[in-house]
């Protein structure tokens, strides 16, 4: 008789019901249970009394148990006592539940927290990295609070007390307790009923029976598997706990972490609200908007509060607060998502070669593959954030009632057939931005263009001194001169500067000098761009487009350029999304720049897509 037949026949005869299945190795530690005959729907497949049960309250009763107890330990996790006991039972030849000790794996290699540090190195990006150092730091904490409470207790190995959480965690189920509590059992038996979406079984406790009952919830054929659930798990969840992914489930997931700037000025309201955390993880789901609503919250708090920080303390819900705040949110999580991507190694599509066999893996080893396989699915999953982002955005930078039109046709959309998130979200946008644009409905004029009739006058030049006096001249709105150096600033640095001498632009209207900007080309292959200002006579007549789109444009003449680098006080979010709606980018990875500043880039080949010819002529 071998070890499955042993446990069945022993459970059986302490009541257990278990018809017409057999116990099957499908590999090397790899188990299920197989129809021997087929079922019907409503057929129970197993019952399992709680007195073969395993159970906390008994693990309280016994002689560890109790021990523990006396000691008055301050443990960390509630497995703690069960797995002790599991430890004493195994050293115990006369055990009650000796059958069932016996079936329980040797070894768990192929959980995480049992990997060696050359294949963690390969989860480097992965949210389940740090679920696997914490579950370590947990179970290493416990047992040495154990070892030095409980006399005799170090007599156990660490290794062996990993296993015993690790049996805990992988196989414990819940029934009720004494009071009308749920407490944590081994149910032997039903650990031996593989996960999957759809399962074919479902469990409850029947209190007239005090025991474990699994019923079938369709037809089944004979030599089919019966699989229950383990419930609606991530897979980073599935991954760390039990060693492998649930491929079959359409949910994805991935962590979006938030970590302020020490210098921001924000960060100890921060900080607080998360209470003393110095970052915050974001975990976000493709079947949950919830998810996403609640990491959007946060950013919207954030951009508030660089205006005022009196917001982030008052503004708990973090709905949108208009239009700009709303791209600035989204421009922030683009960021945090690039941040995040950047972490992994490789790209998602390295991954996918190694899965599919076109790309030979260094390590030929099938947890390496599940490794490979976690970290694509997150990768692929933040590539849909980051889609998302962009669909938004793409709807925000709409003629307003264009934009309305938009946010109700995808609001009533089939969500099966969007992008992630994006259904929720035009939901929670209109909902705050119907009434504010409800005149758009009532009129059948688009919103005019900004004036096109000055663009034909419009024209750059180099900085010469012919020009300096009518460049002093230059006025700026009260709101705008904080932010922008003054012409003569700029003309000071461009003559005496002792690095990178930048290089001075006016903006002429026929001859009449309206405005500037400086740039430099850097070492880097990066051209700075600033000081730029348009004197507020002209400002609404789309000078400052114009000749953002010049310079964007004649910058494709400069070969070695590959980017446009500038930075915008935080409190100025009108050129932030000035700039956000011509093409730039939050920097990602976040750079360690002056917290009170966003740094925004936009690559050679965005300028290359957007502007598909240069000028004639170069800027200077």
């Amino acid at each position: 008789m071998n070890e499955h037949d042993a446990l069945i026949h022993w459970l059986l005869q302490h009541g257990a019901r278990f018809p017409d299945q057999r116990v099957v190795e499908f590999a090397p530690g790899n188990r299920g249970v197989i129809a021997a005959k087929p079922f019907s729907r409503g057929n129970e497949a197993l019952f399992i009394p709680r007195q073969v049960m395993m159970c906390r309250d008994t693990a309280d009763a016994s002689d560890i148990g109790r021990a523990i107890h006396r000691s008055r330990v301050s443990l960390i996790s509630g497995q703690c006592v069960l797995a002790a006991f599991l430890l004493q039972e195994m050293e115990n030849p006369r055990s009650f539940w000796l059958p069932y000790l016996r079936t329980l794996p040797a070894d768990f290699d192929d959980c995480p927290i049992f990997f060696n540090d050359r294949l963690l190195t390969c989860l480097k990006g992965s949210y389940c990295l740090d679920m696997v150092h914490e579950r370590r730091r947990i179970i290493e904490t416990d047992y040495r609070s154990l070892c030095e409470a409980v006399p005799g207790f170090s007599r156990h190995a660490l290794s062996a007390f990993t296993w015993a959480m690790t049996v805990v965690n992988t196989r414990c189920f819940g029934v009720p307790g004494e009071e009308d509590d749920c407490i944590p059992a081994l149910v032997p038996l039903l650990d031996m009923y593989n996960h999957r979406q759809g399962y074919d079984c479902k469990r409850h406790f029947a209190s007239a029976e005090n025991g474990f009952v699994l019923q079938l919830n369709h037809d089944l054929a004979a030599g089919s598997e019966l699989c229950v659930t383990y419930g609606a798990k991530s897979n980073g969840r599935f991954f760390v706990n039990y060693g492998f992914l649930d491929r079959a489930s359409d949910r994805r997931d991935a962590r979006i972490k938030l970590v302020p700037d020490p210098r921001d000025p924000t960060i100890k309201l921060r900080l607080a609200h998360w209470k003393g955390a110095d970052s915050k993880d974001f975990i976000v789901s493709t079947d949950s908007w919830d998810s996403m609503e609640t990491c959007l919250t946060e950013l919207r708090m954030v951009v508030s509060a660089t205006l005022d920080q009196s917001v982030y303390q008052s503004d708990r819900e973090g709905k949108p607060r208009s239009l700009k705040h709303e791209i600035l949110s989204l421009h922030l999580l683009v960021q945090h998502v690039d941040t995040a991507l950047a972490q992994f190694p490789g790209s998602v599509e390295e991954d996918r070669a190694l899965l599919d066999g076109t790309k030979k893996p260094i390590r030929p080893d099938a947890r390496f593959l599940s490794v490979v396989r976690m970290r694509a699915y997150e990768k692929e999953t933040l590539q849909l954030v980051h889609d998302f982002a962009e669909a938004a955005l793409a709807v925000l930078c709409l003629p307003r009632k264009e934009m309305m039109a938009e946010l109700r046709r995808l609001a009533a959309e089939d969500h099966q057939t969007q992008t992630p998130w994006l259904q929720g979200w035009c939901h929670q946008i209109l909902a705050v931005f119907s009434l504010k644009y409800a005149w758009l409905e009532r009129t059948d004029t688009a919103e005019p263009e900004t004036a096109s009739q000055d663009d034909a006058r419009l024209n750059v030049v180099p900085a010469n001194p012919s020009l300096w006096q009518k460049m002093h001249q230059l006025e700026l709105p009260p709101a705008q001169r904080r932010y922008v150096p003054r012409p003569e600033e700029l003309l000071r640095e461009q003559v005496f500067s002792d690095g990178i001498r930048p290089q001075t632009v006016v903006i002429r209207m026929g001859e009449e000098p309206v405005g500037m900007f400086c740039y430099t080309l850097e070492e880097t292959g990066a051209a700075g761009f600033f000081g730029f200002q348009v004197d507020q006579q002209y400002q609404g007549r789309g000078v400052g487009r114009w000749a953002l789109r010049a310079f964007l444009r004649g910058i494709l003449h400069f070969p070695n350029v590959n980017c446009v680098r500038l930075n915008v006080h935080k409190k100025n979010v009108d050129a932030t999304c000035f700039y956000l709606r011509e093409g730039f980018k939050l920097m990602a990875p976040i750079p360690e720049s002056a917290a009170h500043l966003w740094d925004l880039i936009i690559d050679r080949e965005d300028i290359e897509a957007r502007f598909a010819s240069p000028t004639p002529t170069p800027v200077s």
